[in-house]
């Protein structure tokens, strides 16, 4: 039922005439074939037929040809209930046939609703998934360039996460005791820039201390100053100087 969403009659309303011609011709033959095939014992009139491939392709047309079988398969098998479209003597007509395929319709709106959420999940992933590697990709361009081209002029204006970044694309290294050296500069920095945060802390707390945000450990946010001195002057200041 699936794959008969791509394959609907309407399709063939854009082609040619001689096609479309060929395709009608396609519409009766499978409506003469199915009303033999489920109980029609005399041979349907031709003006009967005209009418039911009328009413297929102004009603219908959302169905694939395959359908028009299937749709009466599913009522003599009993899947699909449908109250007044017996063919009492055997007689085929449209409105048999349109009760057939409005019930088969009714239980094809599910299972047609589930398949186009399942695509559409499928495909809301994968894009997903296609923007996400795009992402990475142009920040791997991108994130080199933006540590040598930007408005950073001071080393505490240097996003933390930049630190991490570089150290994991290996984009630089230290020189022997470098690292320790970064640390013991941090921590002669940190009593000024903690007492920073603290002041900000309370006036974002309206004056109120017991309502002000806890500030960094010394601890966490000299190794934090550490990582910005680093990329500040590795990159930024490295290459103020060099221009």
């Amino acid at each position: 039922m699936a794959q008969s969403y791509f394959n609907q009659i309407r399709n063939f309303q854009g082609q040619t005439p001689e096609q479309r011609k060929v395709n009608i011709g396609l519409v009766e033959a499978t409506i003469i074939e199915t009303a033999q095939m489920y109980g029609a014992r005399e041979n349907v009139p031709r003006f009967v037929i005209s009418e039911c491939v009328r009413l297929v392709f102004e009603k219908y047309s959302y169905l694939a040809l395959d359908e028009i079988r299937e749709a009466y398969r599913q009522k003599a098998a009993g899947e699909i209930k449908i109250k007044g479209a017996e063919m009492y003597g055997g007689v085929f007509n449209a409105d048999n046939l349109g009760k057939v395929l409005t019930a088969y319709n009714l239980e094809r709106k599910k299972v047609m609703a589930a398949f186009l959420n399942e695509k559409f999940e499928i495909e809301s992933k994968a894009q997903k998934e296609s923007m996400k590697l795009l992402r990475a990709i142009l920040f791997e361009v991108c994130f080199p360039v933006m540590l040598k081209e930007n408005s950073i002029k001071q080393w505490q204006q240097v996003p933390e996460w930049w630190y991490e970044a570089a150290k994991k694309r290996e984009l630089f290294t230290y020189k022997q005791g470098e690292k320790r050296k970064y640390y013991e500069r941090a921590i002669e920095i940190m009593p000024k820039e903690m007492e920073k945060e603290e002041k900000q802390a309370l006036e974002e707390a309206g004056g109120i201390r017991l309502f002000a945000k806890q500030v960094s450990t010394p601890e966490r946010l000299a190794a934090s100053i550490a990582r910005k001195l680093v990329v500040f002057e590795k990159f930024i200041e490295g290459n103020a100087k060099a221009v």
